[in-house]
C-alpha cells in the first residue's frame, strides 16, 4: 500500500492551506491590526444584535465551531485512508470560521467602546472593510483558478468560483457606487464609474471563459481562464486603491470642515 499523498493531492492541500492562511491573515490585518475603527456591515454581523451579550454569545459559538473543525481535522489526519478533498473542505471552513470570529471580536470592541453612536463617526461613502474583503475574495478566487491543475477544476469547483467572483464583484461595485454618485466633484464620480465598468467587464470576460472551459476541458480554454484572471485582479486592485485614497481625502476634508 502506498503511503503519503500523491502529487495531485499534495498540490491541492498546499493550495488550500495557502488560501486559508492568506484569508485569515488579511482579515486580521484589516480589522485587528489597522487601528482604524469603522462600523462593518457583513453577512456575519448583520444578524447580531447591537449588544455585548449577543456578541459574546456569537463569539463563543464561533470558537466552538473552530474547535470542532480542528478536532475533525486531527482525526482524519490519522486515518491512512484519508480523503484529501475533505481536508481541503475543512480548510475552507476554517478560514470562514476564523473570519467570523475576527469580525465578531471587532464588532464587540466597537460596541464596547461606544463607537456605534451616530455622533461618533461620519458615515463613509465607501466601506473600507467591505471593499477590501471583497477584493480579497476576488483575488483568492483568481489565485485558485490560476494555480489549480486541469484535473482539479471539477464542475462544482468551477461553479463555486464563479459564484464567489460574481458575489464579491457585486459587493465591490455596490460599495463604490455611492462615491460614483455622491463624490465631491465630477472627475471623482467619473473615475469611480469607469473603475466599476472596468471591473465588471473584466469579471464578465473571466466568467465567460470559465463557462467555455466547463463546456470543453482543453488546455486552450484553460489558458484562456488563467489569462482573463489578470484583468480582473488589475481592475479590482485599481478601484480598491482609488477607493482607499478617496476615503483619506474625504476624511481630511471632513476634519477640516469641523474646525
Amino acid at each position: 500500500m502506498k503511503s503519503g499523498m500523491s502529487s495531485q493531492y499534495s498540490h491541492a492541500v498546499a493550495r488550500h492551506c495557502e488560501h486559508t492562511q492568506n484569508k485569515i491573515h488579511t482579515v486580521a490585518e484589516l480589522l485587528l491590526l489597522s487601528g482604524q475603527f469603522r462600523p462593518i456591515k457583513t453577512e456575519n454581523i448583520s444578524s447580531v444584535e447591537v449588544s455585548i451579550a449577543s456578541a459574546r454569545e456569537q463569539i463563543n459559538s464561533s470558537l466552538n465551531i473552530i474547535l470542532e473543525i480542528v478536532n475533525d481535522l486531527t482525526k482524519i489526519m490519522h486515518d491512512i485512508k484519508t480523503r484529501w478533498k475533505v481536508i481541503c473542505d475543512y480548510l475552507y471552513r476554517m478560514s470562514d470560521a476564523v473570519t467570523v470570529l475576527v469580525e465578531l471580536s471587532y464588532f464587540a470592541v466597537y460596541q464596547y467602546l461606544g463607537l456605534n453612536k451616530p455622533e461618533s463617526l461620519e458615515a463613509p461613502l465607501i466601506d473600507k472593510y467591505a471593499t477590501s474583503y471583497a477584493g480579497l475574495e476576488i483575488k483568492l478566487s483568481c489565485i485558485q483558478l490560476k494555480r489549480a491543475r486541469m484535473e482539479e477544476l471539477s464542475s462544482s469547483f468551477i461553479m463555486d468560483i464563479c459564484s464567489n467572483i460574481s458575489k464579491y464583484i457585486s459587493v465591490l461595485t455596490d460599495n463604490c457606487r455611492g462615491a460614483s454618485e455622491n463624490g465631491p466633484d465630477t472627475a471623482t464620480k467619473d473615475q469611480f464609474k469607469l473603475g466599476i465598468k472596468s471591473v465588471t467587464c473584466a469579471a464578465g470576460s473571466l466568467i465567460a471563459s470559465i463557462k467555455c472551459y466547463k463546456s470543453e476541458r482543453s488546455p486552450r480554454y484553460h489558458t484562456r481562464v488563467v489569462t482573463f484572471c489578470e484583468p480582473v485582479l488589475a481592475g479590482m486592485s485599481s478601484i480598491n486603491c482609488y477607493g482607499h485614497f478617496f476615503i483619506l481625502i474625504t476624511a481630511t476634508f471632513l476634519s477640516r470642515g469641523k474646525k
